[in-house]
């Protein structure tokens, strides 16, 4: 069973991609589901999401807490999505549950285009960046996939150097998440379509009185400011939105 959260499409084409090379059941964990009921019919499971700073998104870390007692005893495979090297964002998910309660059978990292766009430059997630990591995360799946027919492990993430580089990013993160949560801009271009509040997955965006009113619970996905159609959104960097990146085609 592969279960995801992603923010704006990263990490939803890394879960697709296994889900369409092993016929796993997938599911978003926005879904509304019985989650521990069909994770109690699974021995294997796969988390998968991106890592903000090495670290784990809220909406995932709020999951694993809600339904930690499906996870134990099970075999937990762990794919993470990054922009660039996140030193131990698989292993950091091993910390949201006491030692021992799961094995890691599997932990892998997955380079993949820049969503933060109107921080880092356009070529960050332009066509070509596009096609070349998910053509490269394509090819890291079906890897990993013969590795398991053959009962190979490996726990990208989990040496002394990863855990190093992850602890140094991680001591940044709980102040910028903590600064993300009221830090939500909607500009005059706003039109009020609603596009945002409803597939924001927190619900920090509402229409009230025909008007975007931020609630002050962003968890810094950035997926509105990719997904707003008058580009008038931004969190934390205020920077205007010229171009979005719209996340890959599975």
């Amino acid at each position: 069973m592969v279960l995801y959260f992603s923010g704006t499409g990263n990490s939803r084409f890394v879960a697709e991609l296994f889900r369409q090379r092993t016929g796993a059941e997938c599911h978003s964990i926005e879904e509304a589901v019985d989650f521990a009921g069909r994770m109690a019919r699974h021995g294997e499971i796969a988390v998968c999401y991106p890592v903000y700073c090495s670290g784990v998104p809220r909406l995932m870390r709020e999951f694993a807490e809600e339904y930690r007692e499906s996870f134990r005893d099970k075999q937990v495979l762990i794919f993470c999505t990054q922009m660039m090297f996140s030193g131990d964002g698989a292993r950091s998910f091993t910390d949201l549950f006491p030692a021992g309660w799961f094995a890691v059978r599997y932990a892998e990292h997955f380079f993949m285009p820049n969503n933060l766009c109107n921080v880092l430059p356009a070529f960050t997630y332009s066509r070509r960046t596009v096609r070349r990591e998910t053509g490269r995360a394509a090819a890291r799946v079906e890897r990993i996939c013969r590795r398991l027919e053959r009962d190979r492990e490996k726990h990208r993430g989990f040496g002394a150097l990863p855990r190093k580089v992850g602890y140094m990013q991680r001591r940044y993160f709980p102040a910028t998440e903590e600064k993300a949560r009221d830090n939500v801009r909607v500009g005059d271009a706003c039109t009020a379509c609603g596009l945002c509040a409803r597939r924001c997955p927190v619900g920090n965006l509402r229409l009230v009185g025909g008007k975007l009113i931020p609630q002050g619970n962003c968890m810094f996905c950035y997926r509105c400011v990719n997904l707003c159609p008058r580009k008038a959104i931004t969190v934390v960097y205020h920077k205007p939105v010229t171009s979005q990146y719209k996340g890959p085609s599975v």
